[in-house]
């Protein structure tokens, strides 16, 4: 197997870490049983959706910096107004949620540091 794949696979393994704890404890959480109509559930699920969205787009980030310079005052309000209504809907669940998120950013730590090793040592070699 190449180092290239290797490096790719681990990075793969590492943001799966931080992502499925982060997916799986927002969409267990959510008390969708005691949701009464369908407004009630597109609440909820728009909450997980926005939740999601925001651990999603810490992994991207730095992605992201490189495209976007500086962000535009009406994109910070949105980002922000979208953050707190879906915070708001499950205000009781986001300390489960946030503890999932950091449990998995640690596991994830691992594949991380081995896919830089590789990532080095193919520099180093090459």
């Amino acid at each position: 197997m190449s180092t290239v794949l290797k490096y790719w696979i681990l990075r793969l393994l590492g943001h799966g870490l931080v992502l499925i704890p982060v997916i799986f404890e927002t969409v267990t959480s959510l008390p969708y049983d005691s949701a009464d109509g369908v407004l009630d559930k597109l609440k909820l699920t728009c909450s997980a959706a926005v939740i999601i969205a925001v651990v999603s787009f810490c992994l991207i980030k730095n992605l992201l910096k490189e495209r976007i310079r500086t962000p535009a005052p009406w994109a910070l309000a949105c980002v922000s107004f979208l953050i707190t209504a879906a915070s708001r809907v499950v205000a009781d669940k986001l300390f489960y949620i946030t503890l999932a998120w950091a449990l998995g950013s640690l596991l994830a730590l691992i594949p991380y540091k081995a896919a830089d090793r590789i990532k080095k040592g193919a520099e180093r070699d090459g």
